[in-house]
């Protein structure tokens, strides 16, 4: 919640990870020409168009399925984490996760391409899913810096509890679902 956006993508990869073997294998293929991107924009001699134009390619190919499972989980997460976050807090706020991406502007490869001269003179790539990023957000304003050291906390379990039920399949009025939120209660109250 408190961390920056690199943690909040690495965090929502590594739950996708766990049950999409082709989306692992599209993070480390766009990782890779990524990388071999923002070698060529360091360069002092500016490298051939046509390589350049290869890594973007591959980039765009793999930043489009990512962009897409990322925003299917999150849209898949969004009303599981609101209910628990409504139960927690007996629904005295609204709370939002909102997936924000350059890829929401316009196609990868055109903003690569376009975008070329001016990441060559910063030395790294400015557009891609490496960008990414998740906001948390209650009541219209960001959690990590309007929020109290509470509010976080109950986000941060709400996401949690949410995840689980998301990644396991079982239902929100599970048994264990609800020995959780009493044990969390029980915990907060003490």
């Amino acid at each position: 919640v408190a961390g920056g956006s690199e943690e909040r993508r690495r965090f929502i990869d590594m739950v996708i990870c766990q049950y999409n073997p082709a989306y692992t294998e599209s993070l480390l293929r766009y990782n890779r020409a990524l990388q071999q991107r923002n070698v060529m924009l360091k360069q002092e001699e500016e490298a051939d168009p046509e390589v350049f134009l290869v890594f973007e390619q591959q980039m765009a190919r793999e930043g489009e399925y990512i962009f897409r499972k990322r925003s299917e989980y999150i849209t898949e997460l969004i009303p599981i984490f609101q209910e628990f976050y409504n139960r927690i807090s007996n629904g005295h706020e609204q709370v939002e996760l909102r997936y924000v991406s350059q890829l929401q502007r316009g196609p990868l490869l055109e903003q690569l391409t376009t975008g070329r001269y001016k990441d060559r003179a910063v030395g790294y790539s400015l557009h891609g899913v490496h960008k990414d990023d998740l906001e948390m957000l209650q009541n219209g304003y960001p959690v990590r810096r309007e929020g109290s050291q509470g509010q976080s906390k109950t986000f941060l379990i709400a996401l949690k509890l949410a995840l689980l039920i998301n990644l396991s399949g079982i239902s929100s009025n599970n048994k264990l679902v609800n020995f959780l939120l009493l044990k969390y209660f029980f915990t907060c109250d003490s």
